[in-house]
């Protein structure tokens, strides 16, 4: 086996246990705070095992705060008790809605044992990634810096082939991805470390705390458990899964997993297999009355499809309010309801982006909110598997 960072040109990382109170005591993470209102002059040598960098996107003299390195451990601890006194001292800004916290788990050493190990880490991320937005706060899901994984389709055919064809050695290129996703697989290719961008700024300690042992986990669980979320979850019920994968940070993740949030994401990671073995869910399956699933379910026979000519395939009407910016989804957060209308946007965007090939091609789709659950059953059909949560 080759581990992920000698594929990536890393070096794998290697500690020795320590500090059991964390969820991955052998985990190395890194970390990067924004804040505003650094109206004191800052070096590297202001604060401790932190360096600070201007970062023009924020306002009211933004900084962005990195930690000195990768830490284990308790340097984890003491890093972030550093930082949020020095922050909380010098009256710095949480600059809500622009900054966060970026966290960057070290993946140097997945797949090293078995080629399945971060697939499983990412699938069990998808499965509760509005858990992790429920945490962060669910407006982060349309502020357009961490954009959630059923928001970035336009994406999926790279992270498909990232996680699936893995074994063929036939790794994407890191333009694949689009760094402002919730999950960035961009800096694998860089810093061998997956980065979580959902957490806004803040200087509470334990907070934070709590959202390295919510990231971490699913790397151990990946590198640990290694078994196939959705298949842990048919067999086990979703409690057996919380427990699995959160261990000790399940106390602070769990009121915020849905029932309803995981049966949805399951679609998301199905269609990522979908998608690798080249056999996608055809357009005409997501509408009404042509699908055959549905039909099939309330004894209908399906109609036969109409052969339209190219003159009359007409432009799909874009959703009001939610215009296509660079191919992405955009939501403008200053009107109406942005959590709702970013959901609206996964529901009803009229293009999927679907890299394949080498080539971009457009598939016209148009799920209606009701059709979420229709689209669990048809992917309970397809692989004949059952989700009895």
């Amino acid at each position: 086996m080759s581990a992920l960072g000698n594929v990536f040109g890393h070096k794998v990382h290697k500690v020795p246990a320590q500090d059991t109170s964390l969820v991955d005591p052998f985990c190395k993470v890194g970390i990067e705070v924004e804040v505003e209102a650094c109206n004191i002059p800052v070096t590297k040598n202001s604060i401790s095992d932190w360096t600070p960098h201007r970062d023009d996107s924020l306002r009211n003299n933004g900084m962005e705060f990195t930690t000195n390195g990768g830490m284990v451990g308790s340097q984890i601890r003491e890093a972030i008790n550093t930082f949020c006194d020095f922050a909380i001292k010098n009256n710095f800004d949480v600059g809500y809605p622009r900054a966060g916290i970026h966290l960057h788990v070290d993946m140097t050493d997945m797949n090293e044992n078995n080629n399945t190990e971060f697939l499983n880490c990412v699938l069990s991320y998808i499965l509760f990634e509005k858990a992790l937005f429920r945490f962060a706060g669910e407006w982060r899901e349309a502020c357009g810096f961490c954009d959630p994984i059923c928001l970035s389709q336009r994406d999926f055919g790279g992270i498909s082939q990232l996680l699936y064809g893995w074994a063929k050695n036939n790794l994407p290129r890191d333009r694949a991805f689009s760094k402002y996703q919730a999950i960035n697989f961009i800096p694998l290719y860089t810093q061998g470390t997956l980065e979580f961008r959902h957490l806004p700024t803040t200087f509470d300690k334990q907070r934070i705390l709590d959202w390295v042992n919510i990231c971490t986990s699913f790397r151990k669980f990946g590198k640990e458990v290694n078994v196939d979320p959705v298949d842990y979850l048919n067999a086990n019920g979703l409690g057996a899964l919380v427990d699995v994968v959160f261990t000790t940070a399940s106390k602070a993740i769990l009121p915020y997993v849905r029932k309803e949030d995981v049966m949805s994401a399951i679609a998301d990671a199905r269609h990522l297999r979908i998608l690798h073995s080249k056999k996608p869910v055809p357009a005409y399956m997501w509408n009404e009355p042509d699908n055959p699933f549905l039909l099939s379910k309330r004894g209908r026979v399906a109609k036969p499809a109409k052969v339209k000519t190219k003159e009359a395939v007409a432009e799909p009407a874009r959703p009001q309010g939610i215009p296509l910016r660079g191919g992405r989804v955009g939501v403008d957060i200053f009107e109406g309801d942005p959590v709702q209308r970013a959901i609206d946007a996964m529901r009803n965007a009229q293009r999927v982006m679907v890299r394949r090939d080498n080539q971009v091609l457009l598939q016209d789709r148009a799920p209606e909110p009701e059709m979420r659950e229709a689209v669990v059953d048809e992917f309970h059909d397809v692989f004949d598997e059952d989700y009895n949560i």
